[in-house]
């Protein structure tokens, strides 16, 4: 789970701002909470205006995860951009830490790069509110970068030697725990598997932003029965019209695909990982599964949502392709997958724009059905909304309602809600929009606008 989040000089955010997951000293809604001994909230919910920066606060969490998962080429710039409106920032490197929970245990990452290179990284173990070092990186130290000493303590000498080898040959531009993933330290040195630990972790956060596609729809609804099936009850109690979905095998390739069919079997019969599918997506938001069958040819199949039409008595499927379907339910579509691993499992998910295309009793089902399905799982749900209908302590704790304001300096600041002094019984709604707890705009009359009602009047 997440603990605290932190960003510095990154994009909007000059200062040091801090995101946190901790339970505040509210009451309600109990089951909100996972209990330990750091008791945790399962989501939050973060406003703000236009341009404030709630999307710059996903984009860091984004960037950080990709820099672990995915790591840099050689010579490959890193995605850092400082905050540009103050000179002193531009140079300057950014910092991001993450504070989580893995199993019964706490630890905290975070790095310090720009652009070129890592400057700083670090990882502590935090036992009984301590921190001890597992391992800590400081490139302004030429001599020693790596201090391992907190891994090399319970390591013989032929483990510590691989790992100050593979310390010594991580790259300027990438982190040291993704280059121990790189090198294959989980299997050569059993006993560092704290290191993984950190790295499934960041495996289990996944970010979505408005346009993002969830790419194992269409396997998922072709190979597994048990998602299939829960995916049409999901579109039939968020009232969508769908009964059911599935994919139709087409008797020859779509037009935009012919000219792709030597490279795309090329790349599913030399694929590194043994993959004998990939996705494609279409014209006007068609998709297609794209298969290699035993034969070495290639099969195409579409995505379907079924609908249930009535003649008389009698009462059948009646196909769609998805492109026929509004943009509410096609964003369902990509955002469903991720509510079924929310109710399954310990995963982290960050939804920017969660209202995008949806009603707001959708957006508040959302919500609402993931509070009382996800119960017993240590699953966090993160999004940015502007839609003020969550804005409900009937549904949300005050601890979990967040607000970005930009400052006179075009600064991202973050505020909890918790923060305030507001009555169980108060009309959030109301004074959120009324400006009292920040994270609106304040919109000014456009002078030559004024100018040309003037003229019109005349």
């Amino acid at each position: 789970m997440l603990v605290r989040f932190t960003v510095e000089n990154f994009l909007s955010f000059r200062e040091r701002c801090e995101f946190s997951m901790i339970k505040g000293r509210e009451r309600l809604l109990k089951h909100h909470v996972v209990d330990g001994e750091i008791p945790l909230l399962k989501a939050a919910v973060i406003y703000g205006a236009n341009a404030s920066g709630k999307s710059n606060l996903v984009k860091a969490i984004d960037v950080a995860r990709d820099m672990v998962i995915q790591g840099a080429r050689p010579k490959e710039a890193l995605p850092i951009t400082p905050f540009k409106l103050d000179i002193d920032c531009i140079h300057k490197p950014s910092r991001m830490e993450f504070e989580i929970k893995v199993g019964e245990k706490y630890y905290a990452y975070g790095f310090v790069a720009d652009s070129k290179k890592i400057h700083e990284e670090w990882l502590y173990a935090v036992i009984n509110k301590k921190d001890k070092c597992i391992f800590e990186r400081k490139t302004a130290n030429s001599q020693a970068p790596f201090d391992l000493s907190g891994l090399t303590e319970i390591l013989n000498s032929k483990d510590r030697d691989f790992l100050e080898f593979t310390a010594r040959g991580t790259l300027p531009n990438r982190l040291f725990l993704t280059e121990c993933q790189e090198r294959n330290v989980r299997d050569t040195i059993p006993s560092a598997k704290v290191l993984f630990d950190v790295l499934e972790w960041f495996q289990r956060l996944t970010v979505i932003f408005p346009r993002s596609k969830y790419g194992g729809l269409e396997n998922g609804v072709h190979a597994d029965l048990d998602f299939r099936q829960k995916m049409g009850q999901l579109l039939q109690s968020f009232d969508t019209g769908i009964s059911d979905l599935t994919m139709v095998k087409l008797d020859k390739p779509p037009d935009f695909l012919k000219k792709l069919l030597p490279s795309l079997q090329d790349v599913l019969k030399h694929s590194d990982n043994s993959s004998t599918s990939v996705i494609i997506e279409g014209p006007e938001d068609a998709r297609y599964l794209v298969t290699l069958n035993d034969n070495g040819n290639i099969d195409f199949a579409q995505l379907i949502t079924r609908h249930l039409q009535q003649s008389g008595k009698r009462i059948q499927p009646i196909d769609f392709e998805t492109r026929e379907e509004s943009d509410g339910t096609r964003r369902l579509l990509d955002l469903f997958p991720a509510l079924l691993r929310l109710l399954q499992s310990n995963a982290v998910y960050v939804i920017d724009e969660l209202d995008r295309s949806l009603h707001a009793h959708v957006s508040r089902k959302f919500m609402s059905t993931f509070f009382e399905s996800s119960q017993g799982h240590p699953s966090q749900l993160i999004v940015t909304t502007h839609e003020t209908n969550l804005l409900d302590q009937d549904l949300l704790r005050r601890d979990e309602i967040w607000l970005v304001d930009r400052d006179r300096n075009n600064c991202s600041k973050l505020s909890s809600l918790s923060d305030f002094k507001v009555r169980f019984d108060k009309d959030l709604v109301r004074d959120f929009l009324m400006g009292r707890y920040g994270g609106v705009p304040f919109l000014s009359n456009v002078d030559w606008l004024e100018n040309i009602n003037a003229k019109t009047v005349k």
